[in-house]
């Protein structure tokens, strides 16, 4: 069914005229369910805007976490090997990309709108009028302890931290008014503003021009929206591509714009590294960053699946790659059907078919073409290369199946015979699941302003205020039990690590041995006996020859660090649960609250709950054993060591397993400082975070009370108001 054009216009009309009415009563509801209703309007007009165009392309994009691989797998994929587009040395690096194709390559740079820009130094406003509010209020409650210490109270006097110092620990709620601060700070040349609404194009050494506009420190950074890449290959004719900077981007402003970019997007491929791959965060990541409008099918790939087969302690090449994909498989299955009984984002999470993951190795890919080539490999290549054919039955013939870029190429191309069917199905349902986003975000506004009136009416200032005295009141009562959780955290954490320090030397001493082969040979000699030794005597003697193979102590070394490697991710995975922690916080603030008799809802506690275990990962420990076995084969070039070469031998081994139990503990240490650093942090601010989110709609109630009769009006005619635009959406 194609779209009907002349209905979306009319649509597009009617929503933009409730935009400028939501806008002049922002005073009555969250502003930030303003943002969001504009944005589906925006991603409306420019589906319809593209769907109109006669050359109507299918949109694929590329997501994944940040170092996913996705440039790597791109280049292989799309371009056969050549690096089209840069390998990001960091997140901050990454650029939102638009891949389309043209026999004239060049790139081109589209600038925020001044509207854009208008709406970004608004939030930034907004953000500082938030961090103002809690700092006054952090010096508020500093000055009281400090006066109380003053008088005897027996506390120690806290210095009070400075507004710069304040805001490393301030965690803003509002994501857009966080990511509007940041480019706001970038954006110090005031020259950038001449470049709003505009662009910029690129041609001849299009990737290295590119850096001064996505570059960590490139002076246009901060105003670019996003980069159009424009190649001439014909692979690219039929479609477009995304290449999105990561759904973990560390730029908020970027990650929001790659949000509205998917929601243009028809078909989707989701890169998980297989050394992490579809774990219960990644799963969750995706589903919650993927907009539900728009995206038809999704394609899962396991990237960089050479390190996930290397990660296997099996001897046999076929034995590793079989069980670690079945590995995959069943962990994909298992969060993904973890991720389902939340009952949340159903539509993307039933598009994730863990029977169709494709898997992906862009390394192999690229060895692959090198030796076909003749050309030399770079030194991760030839890492790669050589630690495969550790394996005793690899050949070079698996590296192409390794790769695994025809399947994905493959699966593209039978998406593309449906791509009239991809697109017809998106059109039909535009319109329908935009006007469904748009009335719920008013059914939300609606809920909170009969809220809000209810209580103008319901409650006088006095009451009001009594109310915002005992929440803080019931907060403070809380915050040395919260305190204590969080501390037995950072304890518990440290304990379960100085648990497993000790079994890695445990499980050393079982890596020891050293196979040494005798052999004895029968010698004999003439010598001289007698008086004066002229008589000749045959002397016969036997003579033992001790030789030592290195492939045991290099069997040892990969034993002992596959072995540490599931050790630890398995034991890690134990040290922090999110769960038992969040019922232990929940059940101090509820029994607070009980114990006081006031109003509560449960379900206020957990959006700033979420928001503290968000920031809260579980890392894995990854190790790298070939540089130790490249020292084993440089010292003992001919593989075996003989008589007393076997001490040097076993000295070198004792050493080599000391420096990977080192580097392994290093690991686990820095991953533990990791947790217990944001631990700490949100230690100390955790209660404020609970005490702003329950104080800050009666703050407001308090400001409107004084003109109440005024205000209830507002809030009453804005609900009818509100009701009529659901009417004249539905």
């Amino acid at each position: 069914m194609s779209i009907d054009y002349e209905k979306v216009s009319e649509y597009l009309k009617c929503v933009k005229s409730i935009e400028k009415d939501l806008d002049k009563h922002q005073e009555l509801f969250d502003p930030e369910k303003l943002i969001e209703f504009r944005q589906l309007t925006y991603s409306l007009q420019q589906n319809m805007e593209v769907a109109q165009s006669d050359s109507r392309k299918l949109s694929i994009g590329i997501v994944g976490a940040v170092k996913a691989g996705k440039s790597s797998f791109l280049n292989a994929c799309i371009f056969g090997g050549e690096e089209y587009l840069p390998k990001a040395a960091t997140p901050m690096t990454a650029a939102l990309t638009k891949i389309s194709y043209s026999d004239k390559p060049k790139a081109i740079v589209h600038f925020y709108t001044t509207e854009d820009w208008d709406t970004i130094e608004k939030q930034a406003t907004m953000y500082d009028e938030a961090l103002q509010k809690e700092y006054e209020e952090y010096i508020e409650r500093i000055s009281v302890q400090n006066s109380q210490t003053a008088y005897g109270g027996g506390s120690i006097y806290i210095p009070p931290m400075s507004k710069e110092e304040f805001e490393k620990g301030f965690k803003c709620k509002s994501e857009n008014q966080r990511g509007a601060k940041e480019l706001i700070r970038m954006a110090i040349d005031p020259t950038l503003m001449d470049k709003l609404g505009g662009t910029d194009e690129i041609e001849g050494d299009i990737i290295t021009k590119l850096d001064d506009y996505v570059g960590a420190n490139g002076h246009f950074t901060p105003i670019v929206s996003y980069v159009e890449l424009q190649v001439d290959n014909p692979y690219v004719k039929d479609f477009e591509i995304v290449d999105t900077p990561g759904l973990n981007d560390p730029i908020v402003s970027r990650g929001i714009r790659t949000k509205q970019f998917l929601r243009s997007c028809d078909v989707v491929l989701l890169l998980s590294p297989c050394s992490q791959f579809m774990d219960a965060r990644t799963v969750n990541l995706m589903a919650s960053s993927l907009p539900n409008a728009g995206v038809r099918e999704i394609l899962v790939v396991g990237s960089k699946l050479d390190s996930g087969i290397l990660n296997e302690s099996s001897k046999s090449f076929g034995m590793a790659y079989k069980k670690s994909l079945t590995s995959y498989k069943t962990q994909f299955i298992r969060n993904l059907e973890e991720a389902k009984k939340s009952g949340k984002h159903l539509d993307i999470l039933d598009k994730m078919s863990p029977e169709k993951v494709l898997f992906v190795s862009s390394t192999c890919f690229a060895i692959t073409q090198k030796k076909n080539q003749g050309q030399p490999l770079d030194d991760n290549e030839q890492k790669v290369y050589d630690n495969l054919h550790q394996f005793e039955d690899f050949e070079d013939k698996y590296l192409t199946s390794l790769g695994g870029i025809s399947k994905v190429q493959a699966a593209l191309n039978e998406v593309l015979t449906r791509k009239i069917e991809i697109i017809e199905g998106k059109n039909s349902e535009m319109l329908d699941t935009t006007k469904n986003n748009h009335l719920r975000i008013l059914e939300k506004i609606l809920q909170e302003t009969v809220s809000s009136r209810s209580k103008l009416e319901t409650t006088s200032a006095e009451e009001l205020k009594q109310r915002t005295t005992n929440i803080r009141d019931i907060i403070d009562s809380s915050r040395s039990k919260l305190m204590y959780i969080f501390d037995g955290a950072v304890i518990k954490c440290d304990e379960k690590v100085q648990q497993i320090l000790p079994q890695l030397t445990v499980e050393m001493g079982r890596h020891q041995k050293i196979a040494v082969k005798s052999t004895t040979t029968d010698e004999h000699t003439t010598e001289g006996v007698g008086l004066f030794g002229w008589k000749k005597e045959i002397v016969y003697y036997t003579v033992t020859n001790n030789s030592a193979d290195t492939s045991s102590v290099i069997e040892n070394i990969k034993q002992y660090s596959a072995k540490c490697h599931t050790f630890v991710n398995s034991e890690f995975k134990n040290i922090f649960n999110k769960e038992e922690f969040a019922n232990k916080i929940k059940d101090v603030v509820l029994a607070a609250f009980n114990q006081s008799q006031k109003e509560f809802d449960e379900d206020d506690i957990l959006l700033p709950l979420q928001n503290v275990l968000a920031k809260i990962s579980i890392p894995h420990i990854g190790f790298d054993y070939t540089p130790y076995i490249d020292e084993v084969e440089t010292r003992f070039k001919s593989g075996y060591a003989q008589n007393e070469d076997i001490h040097q031998l076993t000295n070198l081994q004792s050493r080599l397993l000391d420096q990977i139990e080192v580097e392994i503990a290093k690991q686990l240490v820095d991953a533990l400082k990791g947790i217990t650093t944001t631990l700490k942090k949100q230690a100390v601010s955790f209660a404020d975070q609970i005490e702003n989110d329950f104080c800050t709609e009666l703050e407001k109630l308090q400001k409107q009370v004084e003109e109440r009769e005024h205000y209830i009006e507002a809030y009453h005619n804005f609900a009818d108001v509100v009701k009529k635009m659901k009417a004249q959406i539905s």
